[in-house]
């Protein structure tokens, strides 16, 4: 049976969200279920939650590979000549890539949203929409800092600690590595520095984050509320303490890779 509007509206009340606190969210509708309305009803039901609603809308199919750059960068750069043949060129209305989620490019089309510049890891927001004009090419997680200290909310519906994007900016916090990509504009092909590692290793922290989270069941997803700027502290502790710390064990990985290698 799908999940109703209501039955929504409830779950995310459990979560006594609170409508001045902005609001980081990932979420994966299919995850209820069904929910009766799909990404529409999840947004307007959330819209009427917070005053402030951050998404998302990340577009990894405008990066190119050059034929060369830093080295433990990890990645493979292309032998002979800069590959661009697959890359698109991003522009301001550009979707966002599948994997972000209907309910974000949902939000990217409302007419009253914002989306901040970067070609790479945009986010879209509705309300206070300052927190993205301090991204830039070479800080693309600055929106995530002020949203922190704004005391906002990471929420996660029907997905796991790997869609997660802020912990990234825990691990700058703890000064592990970031990497250098490229991405291709209308102009030109820019070089976009601070760019984060993997996430597949972030379920790692789950444990360390419940004393701090709340969460619902609504259908057959779980809902979360996680208060960032705690979370960030958690986790930096736990960067600091382990330098390997939520890093994925899968032995090809290039970008766990190359953390480890740069801080052996």
């Amino acid at each position: 049976m799908s999940v109703s509007s209501h039955e929504l509206v409830t779950g995310l009340s459990a979560l006594r969200l609170v409508s001045h606190v902005p609001v980081i969210a990932h979420v994966d509708v299919h995850a209820f279920g069904g929910l009766q309305g799909g990404a529409e009803t999840f947004l307007q039901v959330m819209s009427n939650q917070v005053d402030t609603l951050v998404m998302p809308v990340f577009t990894y199919r405008t990066m190119v590979i050059p034929a060369g750059g830093p080295q433990n960068n990890g990645m493979r750069y292309h032998r002979a000549s800069g590959d661009y043949s697959h890359a698109e060129m991003y522009d301001a209305a550009m979707p966002a890539d599948p994997e972000m989620g209907e309910v974000a490019e949902l939000l990217r089309r409302n007419p009253t949203a914002a989306r901040s510049e970067h070609p790479v890891l945009s986010f879209t927001c509705t309300g206070i929409d300052a927190a993205l004009r301090t991204q830039s090419l070479d800080d693309p997680l600055a929106p995530i800092r002020v949203l922190a200290e704004l005391d906002g909310l990471v929420l996660l519906a029907g997905v796991d600690q790997t869609r997660n994007f802020s912990l990234h900016l825990a691990e700058l916090m703890a000064e592990r590595k970031s990497f250098t990509r490229w991405a291709l504009t209308r102009d030109r092909i820019v070089e976009l520095r601070g760019m984060p590692g993997c996430s597949q290793g972030f379920n790692k922290v789950s444990p360390a984050l419940r004393g701090i989270s709340r969460q619902a069941k609504v259908g057959k997803a779980v809902i979360s509320a996680i208060p960032l700027r705690a979370m960030l502290r958690i986790v930096y502790e736990i960067i600091r303490a382990d330098r390997e710390a939520l890093l994925c064990d899968a032995p090809a990985c290039l970008l766990c890779g190359a953390v480890r290698s740069a801080q052996d």
